[in-house]
């Protein structure tokens, strides 16, 4: 039991390869001979293996049993936070390195984002190591977009947005969501559901302007200054000597197709022909 397990943590393709004298997979026999007298029960077997197979996880260095140990309390863990609910339980970056997780967030409110994302999971969703990294890989990418929005080395993407749990992000207006998300601090999304709200606004308000087709007599039915702001669009004026707000409206009614006015980038290039056509007035 404690060869099977060391040599599967060491190089677990060739603890697979019977034919060349591989011990095999580590089972929940293995665990419980190895683990005897500790109280400590893998609770899936299967997750704690794909720990295991991480190559940033190795056991059997110095004491097989206390390794051990650490990995299986820690995926344990994970395995118990990830219930579906927002109750507020208790992970740390260390129980994630543990298991073979790298390169997580060292913001503690991105951090805490993470979190909250695993804990908002069901088991089946963070039941590999892989499955884990996937999402603070996603974190990891939206702390960039935060700190510098399109231009961002590794923006965040709408799949990754999805995989932690956020809705309404699409290709399409990933560009205004990433152009907003850059207006607030780290601090701003330290949850999933402060995250959710500041896409919510940015879609709303993106959807809005996209579907401005016709002038409506209710002007509250108008896109409004806030509109253009929440969707990450800039040179939009509606005070005395910069109103260009009605300009611009025109611009996006003269435009039939929505597929040509869903993103920051169509609008904003809207925005752009509106007031150099003012200018040109002017």
């Amino acid at each position: 039991a404690a060869a099977r397990i060391a040599e599967y943590s060491e190089d677990p393709v060739a603890a697979l390869d019977a034919a060349q004298g591989g011990l095999g997979l580590p089972s929940q026999a293995d665990y419980q001979v190895v683990l005897a007298g500790t109280g400590v029960v893998v609770g899936d077997v299967a997750a704690v293996n794909s720990a295991l197979a991480d190559a940033d996880v190795v056991v059997g260095a110095s004491n097989l049993q206390s390794e051990v140990r650490a990995v299986v309390e820690a995926y344990n863990a994970v395995l118990a936070a990830a219930d579906g609910l927002d109750d507020d339980d208790v992970i740390s970056v260390e129980q994630l390195s543990e298991i073979g997780v790298d390169q997580i967030s060292s913001d503690v409110d991105m951090a805490s984002l993470l979190f909250d994302v695993i804990e908002q999971r069901e088991a089946v969703d963070v039941a590999t190591t892989a499955d884990l990294q996937a999402l603070s890989d996603a974190v990891r990418a939206l702390e960039d977009t935060i700190a510098n929005g399109v231009a961002a080395t590794v923006p965040v993407t709408a799949p990754q947005l999805a995989l932690l749990g956020v809705v309404g992000a699409t290709d399409d207006n990933i560009d205004a969501i990433q152009i907003t998300l850059s207006e607030g601090a780290s601090a701003d999304y330290k949850s999933l559901s402060a995250l959710q709200a500041r896409v919510t606004t940015t879609v709303t308000a993106l959807d809005k302007l996209t579907h401005h087709s016709v002038l409506d007599a209710d002007a509250a039915n108008n896109p409004v200054l806030q509109d253009y702001l929440d969707a990450g669009i800039a040179g939009v004026g509606d005070t005395a000597g910069d109103d260009n707000l009605l300009a611009v409206n025109a611009q996006l009614r003269l435009v039939a197709l929505t597929v040509d006015k869903n993103s920051a980038a169509e609008i904003q290039a809207l925005v752009t022909a509106g007031n150099a056509a003012l200018s040109y007035l002017t």
